[in-house]
C-alpha cells in the first residue's frame, strides 16, 4: 500500500487542524556523535532525503529532531497510519514504559499487544521521546530500554524499532544500548552484474527529520487560511523569521500573530510575542 501524506487525518484536533504535509529525514551519519555533529550530520548529509514510507524498512531507527519541529507528532501520526493499514502498530511515551506498562499505549492497547506476542507477525513500536524521559532521571532511559525489551521477549526481532530524541539527548552509550537489547543483523540484496549479492548493513539507522521546506511554509500557512500569504511569506524573509517558520510548534504562533495584526516588524518583536503566547498556553498569565 502507498504511504500517502504522513498527516491523513483532517478533523480538528484541540480546535486546530492538522496540516497535511509530506515531512522528510535526512540521514545522520555513523561517526556523528556530539549534539553539533549530528545536527551537521543531518544538514549536509550526503544521501537523498526520505520519506516515512522508506523509513518503514528499517527495523531499527532513531529519529532526531529539535524542539518545536514535529518530532512527536510525526511518531503519533505514522502509528495511527500503519495501524489504519492493518498492521500491528503502538505508540507509547518512553516515560511511561514502567511497571504499568498495560495503560502505557496511546496506539494499540494491552490486549493487542499480546495478541502480536502470540502471533508471527511484524509489529511497529513508535516509542516518544529519550529527552522526556531523562527530565526527571538520566537513568531513566536506559530502564525504560530494559523493561520494554523485558516485555517484548522473544518478539524483538519480529519488532521495528523508532525511537526519538533531541540532539543534544541522544549519546553514543544509547547505540550501544539498543544494539545489545535489540539485536538484528539486517541484510540487503542487490544486483551487481546480473547476480544477487548481499551486503550486511548496520542494524540501527539514524535519520534526523528536516525543517519545514518553503513550499511547506507556504502550504501550512494557505491551510490554515492566512491573510495575504505573499506579503507574510516577504516577511518571514525581512525580519529573519525563517528559522521558527522552519517548526510547526512556531509557525503556528507566527501565522497567529500575522492574522491578528496583518504585521510583524521585527525579529525581536515576534520573540516577545512568542514568549508571552507559550507563556499564556501553560496557564502562567
Amino acid at each position: 500500500m502507498a504511504s500517502p501524506a504522513l498527516s491523513f487525518r483532517h478533523q480538528p484536533v484541540n480546535g486546530i487542524s492538522i496540516v497535511p504535509l509530506v515531512r522528510t529525514f535526512r540521514a545522520v551519519p555513523a561517526y556523528a556523535e556530539t549534539e553539533e555533529q549530528i545536527a551537521l550530520g543531518g544538514l549536509f548529509g550526503d544521501e537523498a532525503d526520505k520519506r516515512w514510507q522508506d523509513l518503514q524498512n528499517e527495523h531499527r531507527c532513531v529519529i532526531i529532531a529539535s524542539a518545536g519541529i514535529g518530532k512527536t507528532h510525526e511518531m503519533l501520526e505514522q502509528a495511527k497510519h500503519v495501524a489504519f493499514s492493518g498492521r500491528y502498530s503502538f505508540f507509547i511515551r518512553i516515560e511511561d514504559i514502567d511497571h504499568t506498562f498495560e495503560n502505557a499505549f496511546e496506539v494499540g492497547n494491552a490486549a493487542l499487544f499480546a495478541k502480536w506476542l502470540s502471533s508471527s507477525s511484524e509489529a511497529w513500536f513508535f516509542l516518544d521521546s529519550v529527552d522526556e524521559s531523562r527530565l526527571s532521571d538520566p537513568q531513566a532511559f536506559g530502564d525504560a530500554m530494559r523493561r520494554f525489551s523485558s516485555r517484548i521477549n522473544d518478539g524483538y526481532f519480529r519488532a521495528r524499532i523508532f525511537i526519538s530524541a533531541r540532539p543534544y539527548a541522544w549519546r553514543p552509550s544509547d547505540r550501544q544500548l539498543i544494539e545489545e537489547l535489540f539485536p538484528f543483523s539486517p541484510f540487503a540484496e542487490k544486483l551487481e552484474d546480473g547476480s544477487k549479492t548481499v551486503e550486511e548493513r548496520n542494524s540501527l539507522q539514524v535519520y534526523s527529520l528536516r525543517p519545514l521546506t518553503d513550499k511547506q511554509i507556504e502550504d501550512f500557512a494557505y491551510h490554515r487560511a492566512t491573510p495575504d500569504i505573499p506579503q507574510l511569506l516577504a516577511t518571514i524573509e525581512r525580519a529573519q523569521l525563517a528559522e521558527f517558520a522552519e517548526r510547526p510548534y512556531d509557525l503556528d504562533a507566527l501565522l497567529l500573530k500575522w492574522a491578528s495584526d496583518r504585521q510583524i516588524e521585527s525579529r525581536l518583536e515576534f520573540v516577545q510575542f512568542l514568549v508571552r503566547h507559550r507563556l499564556k498556553q501553560a496557564g502562567l498569565t
